[in-house]
């Protein structure tokens, strides 16, 4: 008897029941979205400054002195490069 009034509400429930609310739906999907861009551009950066960092190693000592933080202009690079 107890397992027959149960099974009526879990179905009554059921019937009830017309579906998530689409702001839920588009909340999870924008969160999503947002994970997924996120995780994108992390990886094109990694690639990025994996191939700079390989271009960097294979180039001539002449060449890496030109590269990163001794491209300074002003007294910080003048002083760097011993002026």
């Amino acid at each position: 008897m107890a397992m027959e009034s149960t099974m009526d509400e879990v179905s009554a429930r059921k019937k009830k029941f017309k579906g998530f609310p689409l702001l839920v739906i588009f909340k999870n999907f924008e969160t999503a979205l947002f994970c997924d861009i996120k995780q994108w551009a992390s990886r094109l950066r990694r690639l990025r400054l994996r191939y700079r960092r390989r271009q960097r190693r294979g180039r001539s000592k002449s060449r890496k002195e030109k590269v990163g933080h001794d491209k300074l202009k002003g007294w910080q690079g003048a002083e760097r490069r011993g002026e």
